[in-house]
């Protein structure tokens, strides 16, 4: 449904009766904003789909001490890298996950993501279990050389 509110000012110009009109709903920002949504939706609906039996697959096979990011899951499991928002919402979501591997999604960057909620606790928790497991932590980040990349057989 479009829905518009327009005004319409009267002008008395000598005998005549004149109007002006001026659209003040929707305003000329937001319907261009509406289009760059529509846009960036269409685009992001064409591109690949993540198959999320082989994401589960992949994640379950990262090793311990090892990392990827949530882009590198979505790729792997045949998305885009712009699918990474997505994976990240899915496994926040998703109760039946493969144990013990889910803390080994990280950031592109390598951080814990800030929003990261598990059964073992909030992102420090995460972190401590990775470290655990021999994955060292700089500055809150994780060692780029443990950034993991699944073998061909790994449901890929």
């Amino acid at each position: 449904m479009d829905i518009s509110c327009i005004e319409l000012v009267p002008y008395k110009l000598d005998d005549k009766l004149v109007l002006s009109s001026s659209v003040r709903i929707p305003l000329p920002e937001a319907a261009e904003y509406t289009i760059k949504r529509d846009q960036k939706r269409q685009k992001a609906q064409a591109g690949p789909k993540v198959n999320w039996e082989r994401a589960m697959e992949v994640m379950a096979a990262i090793p311990a001490g090892y990392w990827m990011s949530y882009a590198d899951l979505a790729v792997a499991a045949g998305g885009s890298r712009a699918a990474a928002l997505a994976v990240g919402n899915y496994l926040a979501n998703t109760d039946d996950l493969p144990p013990n591997c889910v803390h080994r999604v990280l950031l592109g960057d390598g951080k814990v993501s800030d929003a990261w909620r598990g059964e073992l606790g909030g992102p420090e928790e995460a972190q401590a279990l990775l470290e655990s497991e021999g994955l060292v932590f700089t500055n809150g980040r994780a060692d780029k050389n443990r950034r993991w990349k699944p073998p061909v057989d790994v449901g890929v």
